[in-house]
């Protein structure tokens, strides 16, 4: 149980990443970008926003989870 728990971090700790690149990649476009793209660059990023806060709290809360564990042995 522990491994997949460490497991999950890495792989929410890079999805964490991996959303945070695409909402600066969005921001970077957005820039370029005309006034028509400009609303739908926003929208998607503010899905992604709640999306990143998701990934976060739920990696916060293995990261303590396993914590608790290694206190317990």
């Amino acid at each position: 149980m522990k491994v997949a728990k460490i497991i999950f971090i890495i792989l929410s700790v890079s999805l964490a990443l991996l959303i945070s690149y695409v909402i600066i990649n969005t921001y970077v476009s957005i820039k370029y970008g005309s006034n028509w793209e400009e609303e739908y660059l926003l929208e998607i990023v503010d899905i992604l926003r709640v999306f990143l806060c998701y990934v976060l709290a739920t990696t916060v809360f293995l990261i303590i989870c396993l914590a608790k564990d290694r206190k317990r042995l």
